[in-house]
C-alpha cells in the first residue's frame, strides 16, 4: 500500500510538473515568472525528523533570498494557502538546502521563490512533492 500510495504520488508530480504553463501574472504588486531558472528542486526524507529539500539555479546572482513555502493542498489551485517555512539567504551557491520539521503525514507539495535584488519580481520554482505516512 505504502508503495503503491508513493507511485501514485509520483505519476501526479510528474504530470502536474509536465502541465506548468509560463505563468505572468501579478501577485501583490509583483510580477511572478515560472520559468526554467531552477535546474532542480529535490528532496530526501530525514527519518522522522524532516525532509530536506535541495535545489539549484541556473543563474542566481540575481537572488536575493529563497522563501521556502508548503501547502498541503492543491499546488495548481490558486487559491490554495502556502505556509512559509523559513528564509534562506542567498551566498550565490550552487545549492542550496533548507530542512523542513517537523513535517507531518500526508502529501506535501513544496516550492522555493527565489526573491530578485532588484525588486523586479520572483521567481517560483517547480513543485516538488512528496508523500509522508
Amino acid at each position: 500500500m505504502k508503495n503503491y500510495l508513493l507511485i501514485s504520488a509520483l505519476a501526479i508530480s510528474l504530470q502536474v510538473s509536465a502541465s506548468i504553463p509560463e505563468v505572468s501574472t501579478p501577485i501583490q504588486g509583483k510580477q511572478i515568472v515560472t520559468n526554467d531558472d531552477f535546474e532542480f528542486i529535490r528532496g530526501h526524507k530525514q527519518g522522522k525528523s524532516g525532509l530536506t529539500l535541495q535545489w539549484k539555479m541556473n543563474n542566481n546572482s540575481n537572488v536575493q533570498y529563497f522563501e521556502v513555502q508548503c501547502t498541503y493542498e492543491d499546488p495548481m489551485d490558486e487559491y490554495s494557502n502556502w505556509t512559509v517555512l523559513g528564509h534562506v539567504n542567498n551566498f550565490v551557491s550552487p545549492l542550496n538546502k533548507f530542512t523542513d520539521q517537523p513535517i507531518y503525514s500526508g502529501i506535501l507539495n513544496y516550492r522555493i521563490v527565489a526573491v530578485l535584488k532588484n525588486g523586479a519580481g520572483i521567481v517560483n520554482s517547480p513543485i516538488f512533492t512528496t508523500v509522508i505516512d
